[in-house]
C-alpha cells in the first residue's frame, strides 16, 4: 500500500510538475529561479509526500528533507499545503512554493526561526560556520516563529527573499525578514506584519538589512511592527559583515502602523529611499542614527518622492545627531497628528539639499540645527507654529531660496543670523503673521540677509517693515522686497505716489444750494503698493461755477481719505467743476462736476391799497412778481383769476417789466402770462374791473406765479398773494333824501 500511495504521489506530483513546465515553455515564463535550477536538480515537496530519496521523481513530504538531499544550485518547489517545520539551509537553494503564499504555509510551531540561511545565531564563523553563498526563498506564508521568520543573519552570501507573507504569531518577536552581509541581495514583494519586541527597535524591523552591500528591499508591506523597515551596519565583532551597509535600495514598499517607518542606523552610506508610502507611524516616519558605539552614523542618503502621512513626531529626523550628504527631495509629508514636525536636521551636519518638498505639521515643518552647507530649496513648508525653525549656532553657508513658508522663519536659541541667505521665498500668511523672526539669536553675528523675499503683500512685511505682509523683526535686512510671488525685487518703502477719487466724480445739486454731505468730493492717496497713506495735504478748490467751498484744504487720514468741508453751489445752471490737488501725485488733480439744476425764488404779491369798496366802483391791484434769485427764469406763469364780484369781461391790465424781464404789454380779464425774470428782477401788472353788485359782501382776489419745469423753488410759500377787500353794502333809494328824518 505505501508503495502503490507512493507511486500514486509521486505520479500526481510529476504530472503536475511536467504541465507546469509545459506551460511554462509555451508561455515564455521560465523565471530566474528555473534558470538556476538548470544547473541543478529540481526536487519536489508536497504535502503528502514521504522524505525518501532524492525528491526528484516523487516528492518528499518535508522541505527540510529536501535541503538535505539537495545540492547546491538545485530548485526545491514546494506544492500547496501547510508544513510544519522550521529550516535550516545550508547550501545554495532555491525555495519557492508553485502556487504562492495564498497556499502555502510553513509553521515553525514556536521554533525560535522559521527559516535560517546558514548559521544564524552568535558569531561570524569563517572556519567552521555554515554560509550559503546564494538563497532564493519564494511564495510562502510563515508563521509560528519566536524571533525570526526568514533569516540570514551572518555571512557574506547574497539571498533573494520575493513574495512571502511572514507574520509574527506568537507574541513578541524580532524581525520578520532578516538579511545580512552579501551583495545585491533582494527582498520584494513580502507581506510582513506583527513584529514587535517591546520596543526594541530595529531589531523588531519587519525586514532589516545589516551590512548588506547594493541590496534592493522593494515592493514590500509591512504594518504592525516596531520598525517597518531598518537598514544597519555595525557591530563588526560579531560578523565583519556588519560593519558597513553601502548602495541599499529602499523603494516603493507601504509601511503603516508601526512605532517608526524607516530607519538607518550606524555606518549606513549611499542609501536610497525612494517612492514608499509610510502613514500611521507613532514616531518618526523616517530616522536615522547609531546601531553600536563607534558614533558612526548614516551618510550620503537620498530621500526621494515619498509620501508620509499621519506620523507621531517627525517625518525625517536623526535627533540631535549630525547628517553628512543627505539630500531629500519631492517628497510629500503631512501629518495632523498634534506635536507633529517635518523635516529635522541635527547639530553638526552638513552638504545638505531639502528640495521640492510639501510639508504640512502642527509644529514647525523644517527643524534646523548646526548645518553648513545646507540647501533648502523650492519646498512648501506649512505649520501650526513655525514653518521654518533655525535654532543654536555654527550655521553657515546655507541657502533658504524659492519657498513657500507658512508660519514664518524663526532663528531661536542663539542661532546665528549670518548662516543663511533668504531669497525669493514667499513667507505667506495674514497681515501681522509670523514671516521672520530673530528671537534670541545670536546678536552679534548681524542682521539676517533676507532682501528680495515676497512677504505676501506687495507692500512688503508688517512689522518693522510698515507693509501689510507677514511681519519681519529686528535684525533682518528685507529692502528690496519681491512685490509679487516670482517678483521683481523692487520693493521699498511705502511713499505716496497717487491720488484718486473715493466718491462719485459727477453729482447732480440745485442751483445755490449745498451739496448733500453724502455727494462731497472726496479722494484717497495711495502709496506705489496701492495701500493708502496718512498725512498728505490735499487741496479742494472750484475750477468752474460761482459757489463757494468751506474746509477746502484737508489731510488724508488713516485710510488716506480726504473729503472736502463743504460746497454751495453756485446760482448758474448747467455744469460747476471742482478739482482736489495733491501736487506731484500722479493721478492729480482730480476733477468732480455737478450737474446744477436752476433754482428761482419765485414770490408774487397782490394789493388794492384799501380795506372796503362800494359796488359799482372800479378797483385798481398792484400785482408785483419777482424773482430772489439765484437763477434767471424764462417762462414762469403768472395767473390772476377774477372772482364773480368782479366784472372780468370789463378788466384790463398792463404790465410793466423790470430791467432785463419780460411780460405781456396788456391784456383783458383774467391775467395769464409767461414771465421771463432775472435774478433780482420784477414785472408789475396793473388790473381795473367793476365791482358788481351781488350777495357776497367780501371780495377775495389771488394772485399765482408758478416755476418753469425743472426749476427749483426753495420757498415755494410765497409763490400766492391774496388781496381782500370788504364791499360796502348797497344804500336804499327809498331813503336816499334823508325823508324820515324831518
Amino acid at each position: 500500500m505505501e508503495s502503490d500511495r507512493a507511486s500514486a504521489t509521486g505520479w500526481s506530483a510529476c504530472r503536475h510538475w511536467l504541465a507546469r513546465g509545459v506551460v511554462l515553455v509555451v508561455l515564455g515564463l521560465l523565471s530566474q529561479t528555473v534558470a538556476v535550477a538548470q544547473n541543478g536538480q529540481v526536487r519536489l515537496v508536497a504535502e503528502d509526500g514521504t522524505d525518501s530519496g532524492d525528491c526528484t521523481e516523487d516528492p518528499c513530504a518535508t522541505i527540510q528533507y529536501a535541503i538535505d538531499v539537495a545540492d547546491d544550485g538545485d530548485l526545491i518547489e514546494v506544492l500547496p499545503g501547510t508544513y510544519a517545520e522550521a529550516l535550516f539551509i545550508d547550501k545554495d537553494l532555491t525555495i519557492r512554493s508553485t502556487d504562492g503564499a495564498g497556499t502555502t504555509i510553513l509553521d515553525a510551531g514556536g521554533e525560535i526561526n522559521a527559516v535560517s540561511i546558514g548559521d544564524v545565531e552568535g558569531s561570524f564563523d569563517a572556519d567552521d560556520g555554515i554560509h550559503p553563498d546564494f538563497v532564493r526563498f519564494e511564495g510562502l506564508t510563515v508563521i509560528g516563529w519566536l524571533e525570526r521568520g526568514i533569516a540570514q543573519r551572518l555571512g557574506t552570501g547574497t539571498v533573494e527573499i520575493i513574495d512571502n507573507v511572514v507574520d509574527a504569531t506568537e507574541g513578541d518577536t524580532r524581525a520578520a525578514i532578516l538579511i545580512a552581509g552579501g551583495q545585491d541581495s533582494i527582498v520584494a514583494g513580502n507581506q510582513v506584519s506583527g513584529t514587535a519586541f517591546s520596543g526594541g527597535g530595529a531589531s523588531s524591523a519587519g525586514i532589516l538589512a545589516v551590512g548588506s552591500i547594493d541590496a534592493r528591499v522593494e515592493d514590500n508591506t509591512t504594518s504592525g511592527t516596531d520598525f517597518g523597515i531598518g537598514v544597519a551596519a555595525g557591530f563588526p565583532s560579531i560578523d565583519p559583515g556588519w560593519e558597513t551597509a553601502q548602495g541599499v535600495e529602499i523603494v516603493a514598499n507601504t509601511v503603516s502602523d508601526s512605532l517608526a517607518g524607516i530607519g538607518l542606523s550606524g555606518n549606513v552610506v549611499d542609501t536610497l529611499i525612494e517612492a514608499n508610502q509610510i502613514s500611521d507611524i507613532a514616531g518618526r516616519a523616517i530616522s536615522h542614527g547609531e546601531f553600536d558605539t563607534s558614533g558612526d552614523l548614516p551618510a550620503d542618503v537620498a530621500i526621494i518622492n515619498n509620501v508620509a502621512t499621519d506620523f507621531g513626531t517627525r517625518a525625517f529626523s536623526p535627533g540631535t545627531l549630525p547628517v553628512t550628504g543627505l539630500e531629500i527631495r519631492d517628497n510629500e509629508f503631512y501629518s495632523t497628528v498634534e506635536g507633529s514636525w517635518g523635516i529635522q536636521v541635527g547639530g553638526g551636519s552638513s552638504d545638505v539639499l531639502i528640495e521640492g518638498n510639501m510639508v504640512s505639521v502642527d509644529v514647525a515643518a523644517l527643524n534646523l540645527r548646526s548645518l553648513a552647507n545646507g540647501q533648502i530649496l523650492a519646498n512648501s513648508l506649512d505649520a501650526q507654529a513655525a514653518g521654518v525653525v533655525i535654532r543654536h549656532s555654527g550655521h553657515a553657508g546655507n541657502e533658504l531660496n524659492d519657498n513657500e513658508i507658512t508660519g514664518g522663519v524663526w532663528l531661536i536659541d542663539e542661532a546665528n543670523t549670518d548662516g543663511y541667505v533668504l531669497r525669493d521665498n514667499q513667507l505667506l500668511g495674514a497681515t501681522g503673521d509670523s514671516g521672520v523672526v530673530i528671537d534670541d539669536a545670536d546678536a552679534g553675528s548681524g542682521p539676517l540677509d533676507a532682501i528680495c523675499n515676497y512677504w505676501g503683500h506687495p507692500s512688503g512685511p508688517a512689522g518693522e517693515g510698515g507693509g501689510q505682509g507677514t511681519s519681519v523683526s529686528g535684525s533682518v535686512e528685507f529692502e528690496p522686497w519681491n512685490t509679487a510671488p516670482e517678483g521683481p525685487c523692487d520693493g521699498a518703502e511705502s511713499e505716496a505716489t497717487s491720488i484718486v477719487a473715493a466718491s462719485s466724480q459727477s453729482i447732480a445739486g440745485v442751483a445755490g444750494e449745498p451739496v448733500a454731505s453724502g455727494d462731497l468730493p472726496a479722494v484717497q492717496v495711495l502709496d506705489q503698493y496701492d495701500l493708502p497713506v496718512e498725512g498728505v495735504t490735499v487741496g479742494f478748490e472750484l475750477a468752474s461755477g460761482e459757489g463757494s467751498l468751506t474746509g477746502g484744504t484737508q489731510v488724508s487720514d488713516g485710510d488716506g481719505m480726504a473729503q472736502v468741508g463743504g460746497w454751495t453751489l453756485g446760482g448758474s445752471p448747467g455744469i460747476q467743476t471742482l478739482a482736489a490737488t495733491a501736487p506731484g501725485l500722479q493721478g492729480s488733480p482730480v476733477a468732480f462736476e455737478a450737474d446744477v439744476d436752476p433754482a428761482a425764488d419765485l414770490s408774487i404779491s397782490i394789493d388794492d391799497h384799501r380795506s372796503d369798496i362800494d359796488v359799482g366802483e372800479n378797483n385798481t391791484y398792484l400785482v408785483v412778481v419777482s424773482n430772489a434769485g439765484p437763477s434767471p427764469v424764462d417762462g414762469a406763469d403768472v395767473s390772476v383769476e377774477l372772482p364773480p364780484e368782479l366784472d372780468a369781461a370789463e378788466a384790463t391790465w398792463v404790465c410793466v417789466p423790470g430791467p432785463d424781464a419780460g411780460c405781456s404789454p396788456s391784456g383783458n380779464g383774467d391775467i395769464a402770462d409767461g414771465v421771463d425774470l432775472p435774478a433780482g428782477g420784477t414785472v408789475t401788472y396793473q388790473l381795473e374791473a367793476e365791482v358788481l353788485p351781488g350777495p357776497t359782501l367780501l371780495l377775495e382776489v389771488t394772485a399765482t406765479v408758478t416755476p418753469p419745469a425743472g426749476v427749483f423753488d426753495p420757498d415755494p410759500d410765497n409763490q400766492s398773494d391774496s388781496a381782500v377787500t370788504e364791499i360796502n353794502p348797497a344804500t336804499d333809494e327809498i331813503f336816499g333824501d334823508r325823508f324820515e328824518e324831518e
